[in-house]
């Protein structure tokens, strides 16, 4: 007899911690899933649920009311709803394509469900997980590109990134990750062009605006292993680089870290300018030691 009562305790107990578990119409069980990125703009959205608990005394539910928020934080995750919808009493799972909000710092998305019917109250609301979704905030890669698929960038600010992609490389390879360019016999040319990236979008970055090629201070013009020349269009930031020689050379293709004065100017005039400018300066100091020495 003490068993069964001990027994009956136990199950008693047991239903009146489940019941405290979950509140009266309450769906139970919310799975939510961002599968996949869709596009740029959008994720892979599903969500699957339990029907509450009701006994055939109780309100029948008629139906559920879902909704998807995102947030900053995951304390707080009811900050904006980016979709909702409702279903019958019969479909317990959704799937749908859902806005993207893009946010390198991380964004937290979490889903509610509801149940709908002739209850004396609102129900409560059945809570998933929060899931933080980060966007890839990388510079855009260095694609292979034709230059008759690019428009030129007119814009004369400096772009969100500037990659230096391959336009022609014959038998040559580029590696897109180290930026490397490798030959495979002496006399092989490459066109090479600076990618003015604006909202993930490339243009053709103008010549000496953003864009110029040096070595050091010293714009490489050749070398014992590369030849560096200007290619066309005369307006754009490319540049053949031809093999001449064995071995290995750096070449700088670099962006608002040039010295102005050297990547403003065109190249032929950049040395005779240097050079007249440093004879100005050493004429300076001429002139100032021959004054403290004149009586």
């Amino acid at each position: 007899m003490k068993r069964f009562l001990t027994v009956a305790f136990l199950i008693l107990a047991a239903l009146v911690l489940v019941g405290a578990t979950f509140l009266e119409g309450e769906p139970r069980n919310i799975r939510m899933g961002l599968d996949a990125q869709v596009g740029s703009d959008s994720l892979g959205f599903s969500l699957r649920w339990v029907a509450p608990q009701r006994t055939p005394r109780q309100t029948p539910v008629t139906g559920y009311e879902w909704e998807l928020w995102v947030a900053a934080v995951e304390a707080t995750p009811w900050e904006t709803m980016t979709a909702s919808g409702t279903t019958t009493a019969a479909v317990r799972d959704v799937e749908q394509n859902v806005a993207f909000v893009c946010d390198a710092a991380g964004t937290w998305y979490t889903a509610r469900v509801r149940a709908t019917g002739a209850f004396s109250a609102v129900a409560a609301w059945g809570v998933s997980t929060s899931t933080m979704v980060i966007c890839d905030a990388t510079p855009p890669g260095a694609p292979v590109v034709s230059l008759d698929t690019i428009a030129g960038d007119t814009v004369t600010t400096p772009p969100d990134s500037l990659v230096f992609a391959p336009v022609e490389l014959a038998r040559a390879t580029w590696d897109p990750v180290t930026g490397g360019l490798q030959f495979s016999a002496i006399g092989d040319v490459a066109k090479l062009c600076a990618m003015a990236y604006r909202d993930g979008v490339g243009y053709l970055a103008p010549r000496a605006q953003n864009v110029a090629t040096l070595d050091s201070l010293e714009v490489l013009t050749t070398s014992s292993v590369v030849n560096v020349a200007d290619a066309p269009p005369i307006d754009a930031a490319c540049w053949y680089v031809s093999a001449v020689g064995e071995g290995t050379a750096p070449v700088h293709l670099c962006s608002t870290d040039c010295p102005a004065t050297m990547a403003m100017l065109p190249s032929g005039l950049r040395w005779p300018l240097f050079t007249l400018g440093v004879m100005f300066w050493g004429f300076g100091i001429w002139q100032d030691r021959r004054k403290r020495v004149v009586p």
